[in-house]
C-alpha cells in the first residue's frame, strides 16, 4: 500500500511538471502569434502606403497561394554591384534544387516572385526586409528565404527561417548567416573555415582558392543549405528519411568538397569560364585564338589598343604573357612571377591598360 502510495505521488507530479512545460510552451506560442499578428498589421499598413517599393510588388502575393504544410523556398535577387557577379545565383540555386527528384514533395520553390524597376530586380533589403516578408506572406507557415549583403568585393548571404524549426520561446523565425564568400583570406589561411552547428554553413568561403566558376560555388553552398533545413524540418515531423539529401551529391556538388581541389585537368576550364564572364560582365567581348599548340590567347579590344592575354593550362598558378598592339607598334609585357598571384585575374589586368 505504501508502494502504491508512493507511486501515484509520483506519477501525479510527473504528469503536473509535464502539464506546466505545456502550459508555458502554449502561453508563449500565444504570445508570440499576438505579437506576431501585430507586427503583419503595422507591416501591412506600412506597405499599403510604399508598395512601389515592396519586393514582391504586392502585398500578400504569395500569400494567397502558400501550403499550409509545405515549406517555401524563396531567394532573393543580388543587388549589382562588388566583383561577385551575382545575377546568376539565384537560377543556379534553383537549378541545383530541381535536380533532387524528392524536392517538389517536401517544398515549394517561388520564382518570379520578385518585380523589377527598369530591367532591375527589387531585392530584399537585410533582415528587417526579411522578417517582413516572411510575416506578410508566411504567416505562421514554414518558409526558408535567402538574402544577400554586400561589403566592396565580399558577398554574404542569409537566411531567415520561418516557421521551419521550433523555438523554446514560440518565436516563429529568426535570421542566421550561411556563409560570407570573398577572394581574400582574412582568417589568415587560404582555405575555407565551416561554420558551428549541425547546418552547412561556412565562417568564410576563400574563392581564390577555388577554381570553379565563382556563382556556381555560391548556388552550390546554398542549394547544400536550404536541403539540409528542409532534412531536419521533415526529421522534427516525423520523417526520418525525407530521401532530400540522398541525390544530393549528384544534384548539387558538396559543400565540403567544392572548396578543395577540383577534378583534374579542371582547373583550366573551370578557371576560363569564371574569366570570360568577368570580362563579359564588365563589358568587353572577348575572343578566344590558338596561340600555339599548348597556349591560348584571349583577345580583348580596348579603344587605344588591342590586348592579346597568352595564358597556359599552368594558370593561374603562372602568369599570363601580355601583348599590346597599339597601331603598328607592339609590347610584350612579361608579368613578374614572383609578384603573381593566383587570386589576380584577367579581367584586372585589361583594365590597368585602358
Amino acid at each position: 500500500m505504501i508502494i502504491d502510495r508512493a507511486g501515484a505521488r509520483r506519477a501525479a507530479a510527473e504528469r503536473a511538471s509535464l502539464d506546466r512545460v505545456a502550459e508555458q510552451r502554449l502561453a508563449a506560442t500565444l504570445e508570440a502569434h499576438s505579437r506576431e499578428q501585430h507586427e503583419r498589421g503595422l507591416f501591412l499598413e506600412r506597405y499599403r502606403l510604399q508598395n512601389a517599393h515592396y519586393p514582391l510588388g504586392v502585398v500578400g502575393r504569395l500569400h494567397r497561394t502558400t501550403s499550409h504544410s509545405l515549406p517555401s523556398v524563396l531567394i532573393s535577387p543580388v543587388a549589382p554591384g562588388g566583383r561577385l557577379a551575382g545575377n546568376r545565383i539565384p537560377g543556379l540555386v534553383h537549378e541545383a534544387l530541381r535536380g533532387v527528384t524528392a524536392f517538389p514533395r517536401f517544398a515549394k520553390l517561388r520564382t518570379g516572385s520578385f518585380v523589377s524597376d527598369n530591367g532591375v530586380p527589387r531585392t530584399i533589403t537585410g533582415s528587417v526586409g526579411a522578417e517582413e516578408i516572411a510575416a506578410l506572406e508566411f504567416p505562421g507557415r514554414p518558409a526558408i528565404i535567402l538574402y544577400f549583403e554586400r561589403d566592396g568585393d565580399r558577398l554574404s548571404v542569409f537566411a531567415f527561417l520561418n516557421a521551419l524549426f521550433p523555438a523554446a520561446d514560440g518565436s516563429t523565425g529568426f535570421a542566421m548567416r550561411v556563409a560570407t564568400f570573398g577572394w581574400d583570406s582574412p582568417l589568415g589561411t587560404m582555405h575555407s573555415l565551416p561554420g558551428d552547428g549541425d547546418l552547412p554553413t561556412w565562417q568564410y568561403v576563400n574563392l581564390a582558392a577555388v577554381a570553379q566558376p565563382a556563382d556556381r560555388v555560391v548556388a552550390a553552398v546554398l542549394a547544400w543549405f536550404v536541403l539540409a533545413c528542409l532534412d531536419q524540418h521533415w526529421r522534427i515531423r516525423g520523417v526520418p528519411d525525407a530521401g532530400l539529401l540522398d541525390e544530393v551529391l549528384r544534384a548539387v556538388p558538396d559543400a565540403a568538397a567544392i572548396v578543395q581541389e577540383p577534378p583534374a585537368g579542371e582547373v583550366f576550364g573551370y578557371r576560363m569560364e569564371t574569366e570570360l564572364g568577368e570580362l563579359i560582365h564588365a563589358g568587353h567581348a572577348p575572343e578566344i585564338a590558338a596561340f600555339t599548340d599548348s597556349q591560348v590567347a584571349v583577345i580583348v579590344e580596348l579603344e587605344a589598343c588591342q590586348v592579346a592575354l597568352i595564358v597556359t593550362a599552368a594558370y593561374p598558378a603562372e602568369p599570363p604573357l601580355v601583348l599590346v598592339q597599339s597601331g603598328a607598334e607592339g609590347e610584350r609585357l612579361d608579368l613578374d612571377a614572383s609578384g603573381w598571384s593566383p587570386d589576380r585575374t584577367l579581367l584586372e589586368i585589361v583594365e590597368s591598360l585602358r
